[in-house]
């Protein structure tokens, strides 16, 4: 999940210009990966869509917003780094070489991220670090500021195929609870909880189809796509309204916005 979901091995050829969008929760800006002007790094769109700007170069991804737009972390050299979205302040926050995907809390307090041996928690102040759950990846904040909503994908022997399993664990106690799971024959990825609840967003991937950008009910696990022809790596607005993705069509890999019914679909950058 840290290189693009399916553009090296799919039949159909895709385009990744501009990854790993995260809004910003203030709403003015989006955060991604790119490589602009020969420059590898972390960028800062408006979501106007005007400027661009760099902060962070290097090879970075996975990008998390602290509650007050101040500061983003991410992953780098598979260590986790905190950075001001200024640019300034640059401090590494973990050091085992094998920590991805960081999801900030709510409260400013913990950042959840995926280490190999499972999902952990680490203490933004004393970056003291503890594991939520053995197993799982995707990390997001529930909407309650307490459960760490996460994917479990397991083999069911039943439909001779993976199950992707929807868990939340409570940060505090570890009590953990299944949420949902998404019916899907494709390969789901990327899953995040509205941010006000209700709805799971995610991309699915085949070998021989466009990446697609869908969502699920925490109630019933049935998808409804929203793009169908070439959507990844998609994130909400910190209102739930709106979804930012990388459209992956031949000929642009850029970032768009679209509203959370798919609706309004409309270019952020250009690749």
């Amino acid at each position: 999940c840290e290189q693009a979901s399916s553009p090296d091995n799919s039949a159909v050829k895709q385009q990744y210009a501009h990854v790993r969008p995260s809004w910003s929760p203030d709403g003015m800006s989006v955060a991604f990966t790119a490589t602009v002007n020969t420059v590898l790094g972390i960028y800062l769109v408006d979501t106007s869509g005007a400027n661009t700007r760099l902060v962070h170069a290097g090879d970075a991804i996975g990008i998390t917003w602290s509650p007050d737009s101040k500061w983003i972390a991410f992953s780098q050299g598979r260590n986790l780094f905190r950075r001001k979205a200024s640019g300034d302040s640059l401090v590494q926050i973990t050091s085992t070489a094998d920590d991805i995907r960081p999801a900030w809390s709510r409260d400013g307090k913990s950042i959840a991220y995926v280490h190999s041996t499972g999902v952990w928690l680490l203490d933004a102040a004393t970056l003291a670090a503890r594991q939520l759950v053995n197993a799982g990846d995707c990390p997001s904040w529930h909407p309650n500021g307490k459960e760490v909503v996460y994917l479990k994908v397991v083999f069911s022997s039943a439909s001779n195929a993976a199950d992707y399993r929807i868990d939340a664990v409570q940060s505090d106690s570890l009590t953990a609870r299944t949420l949902t799971t998404i019916v899907s024959s494709y390969a789901c990825s990327f899953v995040s909880i509205n941010p006000v609840g209700g709805d799971l967003l995610f991309a699915r991937t085949s070998d021989n189809a466009y990446a697609q950008v869908a969502k699920a009910s925490v109630t019933n696990g049935v998808p409804v796509v929203l793009v169908d022809d070439g959507g990844d790596y998609p994130a909400w607005s910190p209102d739930g309204k709106k979804i930012v993705y990388t459209r992956t069509q031949q000929g642009d890999g850029a970032l768009w916005i679209m509203n959370a019914d798919g609706t309004g679909k409309r270019r952020l950058t250009s690749p």
